[in-house]
């Protein structure tokens, strides 16, 4: 088995992470909270936001974030482009709301991943965190990825520090190249 290799076999969804990255615990399982309920919907709802894949590279300074990827499922709704427009403006108000220093750099209704449509977003804005004293604003720059698959709404987060300094778009590049949905 291969350790850098995430793969969820009712969702159909695998990514590979950089061998020097992690895997973190996810916060739900899709298999074991779907698989045997009577009303999946409810399910869904709970964990929309929540990731059932974590992966975090490591970056080695308290002053940025490290790099990461997270993996989010809703349930399918099928694409059109009027879909994916819609879809991507409602990120973009969600975005601006969450973080109000949110700076859009790109953003696409007419993306693929996997071989599957999708949108893409990418941005900057800054996050206050708590483990340092006091405590700092870090600056993060975000690639977004809303797929429309078959089995589900999956939306791929890949974050890490706005200092190119800090990061590696190879690692990057590799995991959205490795991402495979199935049927």
């Amino acid at each position: 088995m291969d350790p850098d290799l995430f793969h969820d076999d009712f969702l159909g969804f695998s990514l590979k992470k950089p061998t020097s990255w992690i895997f973190v615990p996810p916060l739900w399982s899709p298999i074991a909270r779907l698989k045997n309920i009577q009303d999946p919907s409810v399910v869904w709802a709970q964990n929309a936001n929540t990731p059932f894949c974590c992966a975090i590279g490591h970056q080695g300074n308290a002053g940025h974030a490290p790099s990461a990827v997270q993996v989010t499922a809703r349930p399918p709704i099928a694409h059109s482009p009027g879909v994916a427009s819609t879809m991507l403006e409602s990120q973009l108000l969600l975005l601006h709301s969450k973080y109000p220093d949110f700076v859009l750099l790109m953003s696409s209704s007419r993306t693929k991943v996997s071989e599957r449509n999708a949108i893409y977003i990418c941005g900057t804005f800054r996050i206050l965190t708590v483990q340092q004293d006091p405590p700092e604003r870090l600056s993060i720059l975000s690639r977004l990825f809303v797929v429309f698959a078959r089995q589900a709404v999956f939306t791929i987060g890949l974050s890490g520090s706005s200092d190119p300094g800090f990061y590696l778009e190879s690692d990057f590049e590799q995991i959205l190249s490795s991402v495979n949905i199935g049927p």
